[in-house]
């Protein structure tokens, strides 16, 4: 699989305070595990589970709260993970992906740009918020958003500029949490700002957030030059794991 590929998604809904999403099968070490959670509480937000690390957060007080999460995976990480809204929630929701590392594998710390869009009422459609230049191209964006609904159910929620299908669970009966998630690999620094649609109208949130390859450095080339003849060498490092003094002879690396 290359760089950002899905390898695992799980959703789930939560009547209370906590949600539990389980994999289907242990993640791969060095791969990247995101979670996007929406929780209804009177005045909480969602913890951020041991291990992991907050990417962005939105909160509209005394409702809604939305945020990313994610760990890059270790060897030996179980398949469930649960998260926890640290007040008297009355709906949490959300969406965990395993994404691929690929040849090259996410950067130690591979968060890079985010953005979010505070709440808007009684709509079908949210912004994820703009994202800033990215640092570099080759990254996988996650975007993400919260409603808080009514009593209907949502159905085939969309998204533009190109992301994945939208991964989502919502909750049932009236004051629902609902979470919305999609995904994309860039090769671009442009900065992002995808929009959500769906039916039947709620109160939503979106967030956004860009995670970075270790993409390895091309060569360094340095030309020495002897000053009794006109002999080259050229010393290459990085980028093919070669190194070393190479002379050059009719054009050619020798």
């Amino acid at each position: 699989m290359a760089f950002g590929d899905e390898t695992q998604v799980a959703t789930n809904k939560g009547f209370g305070t906590t949600v539990y999403l389980s994999l289907g099968s242990s993640p791969t070490a060095g791969n990247l595990g995101v979670a996007v959670l929406h929780s209804r509480s009177n005045s909480g937000t969602i913890d951020v589970l041991s291990g992991w690390t907050l990417a962005v957060r939105e909160t509209e007080s005394g409702d809604n709260d939305v945020c990313i999460q994610y760990r890059i995976f270790q060897s030996g990480d179980g398949t469930g993970y649960t998260f926890t809204d640290n007040d008297s929630g009355q709906k949490i929701s959300g969406v965990l992906y395993e994404f691929d590392a690929g040849t090259n594998g996410f950067k130690s710390s591979p968060l890079d740009q985010t953005g979010s869009e505070p709440v808007d009422d009684g709509v079908t459609t949210r912004n994820t918020g703009t994202t800033g230049t990215l640092t570099q191209a080759d990254q996988l964006v996650i975007a993400g958003a919260g409603i808080a609904a009514g009593s209907s159910s949502l159905s085939s929620p969309t998204i533009d500029s190109g992301f994945a299908t939208v991964d989502y669970n919502d909750t049932t009966g009236s004051y629902q949490s609902v979470t919305l998630a999609s995904h994309k690999t860039v090769s671009a620094t442009t900065a992002l700002n995808p929009s959500f649609s769906w039916t039947n109208s709620g109160n939503a949130i979106g967030v956004i957030a860009t995670f970075m390859e270790d993409v390895a450095g091309g060569p360094s080339i340095v030309i020495n030059r002897g000053l009794s003849n006109i002999s080259a060498g050229i010393v290459v490092s990085g980028g093919g794991g070669h190194s070393g003094l190479h002379p050059v002879e009719n054009g050619y690396i020798s």
